[in-house]
């Protein structure tokens, strides 16, 4: 399965990044294949980092504007939302699982 993962760069220093960098790899050591979209910490271009490409946000603060899109361009089966729900604005286009 194809998982894309919504909430900070792993390399953030924040609670949302610190389970960013240590759930991810999990999913992936499963067998997953899984695409972050990072709505902190990255912008201009898609990075790689041990075989996830991590994408950036686009203009809208927590990424609204952008996972799906950034989604759909990975393949993603299923979307995990990691961020404050209040925030989140779901998407009919795109299986997606709030944490």
């Amino acid at each position: 399965m194809k998982i894309s993962w919504l909430s900070n760069a792993p390399w953030s220093m924040t609670g949302y990044g610190v389970q960013t960098r240590l759930f991810t790899p999990l999913i992936k050591a499963l067998g997953h294949e899984v695409q972050i979209s990072a709505f902190y910490g990255l912008e201009g271009g898609i990075l790689n980092l041990g075989g996830i490409p991590i994408y950036p946000r686009g203009y809208h603060m927590y990424g609204q504007d952008i996972y799906s899109a950034n989604a759909n361009h990975f393949g993603a089966d299923l979307l995990i939302s990691l961020m404050d729900a209040w925030v989140f604005e779901p998407d009919k286009n795109i299986n997606k699982i709030p944490w």
